[in-house]
């Protein structure tokens, strides 16, 4: 899981997406 933390934030960082963003598609099991 701490991998996938890395890749999001790497992710957020290129494409400037809010991290919350991230989490709630998450949470929709994407």
């Amino acid at each position: 899981m701490q991998s996938d933390l890395i890749i999001i934030n790497d992710f957020c960082d290129r494409c400037h997406v809010d991290p919350s963003f991230i989490m709630e598609l998450e949470e929709d099991g994407l």
